[in-house]
């Protein structure tokens, strides 16, 4: 007997306990992410951020690395250009976009600066806002888009390139 009740009362719980849609099967997800190829090998950031204040769109990705309870900074890309929520190609120069690498003791070992001769190119293929349904948070903005960056390397003629670059990020708005 004791086996049919527990064979009844998980076909109810099979059937019953998780319908699709419910919110208690949604996972979070991330608010910001970015990829690339840089200079060819997978480049995927630990640690993605994006800021959207007034006109002033900044994306910032790093990579870490950890070693027992430590842990490093290893690099960082850093994108700002003026976006007023138009979707299209945003040409970057000067010090729309800056890249660094970090030491073991979080400091700045090398910085590079974007190659003026190269088509740098931030593409926002995206632009949606979202209202928030609780009142007293503010609402979101999602921009998704690809990005093509190369960075001068003194110490290497073919520089540092980041090619097929995807992004998205969700913002407070």
């Amino acid at each position: 007997m004791k086996k049919l009740t527990y064979l009844i009362c998980t076909i109810i719980l099979l059937t019953y306990g998780c319908k699709p849609n419910r919110d208690c099967c949604v996972l979070p997800q991330k608010p910001s992410g970015i990829t690339a190829d840089k200079n060819g090998a997978s480049w995927a950031p630990s640690g993605v951020t994006g800021t959207l204040v007034d006109e002033n769109f900044t994306l910032a990705a790093g990579s870490f690395s950890s070693s027992g309870s430590t842990y490093a900074k290893i690099d960082s890309l850093n994108i700002q250009l003026t976006f007023n929520g138009t979707i299209g190609s945003y040409k970057l120069s000067g010090k729309q976009g800056y890249y660094a690498v970090f030491g073991n003791n979080g400091a700045v070992t090398t910085s590079y600066k974007l190659d003026t001769t190269f088509n740098n190119v931030l593409n926002v293929t995206s632009y949606k806002e979202m209202d928030n349904t609780n009142a007293i948070d503010q609402n979101y903005v999602l921009i998704k888009g690809t990005f093509s960056l190369k960075f001068i390397d003194p110490a290497n003629a073919s520089g540092i390139s980041f090619s097929n670059g995807t992004f998205f990020t969700t913002i407070k708005h």
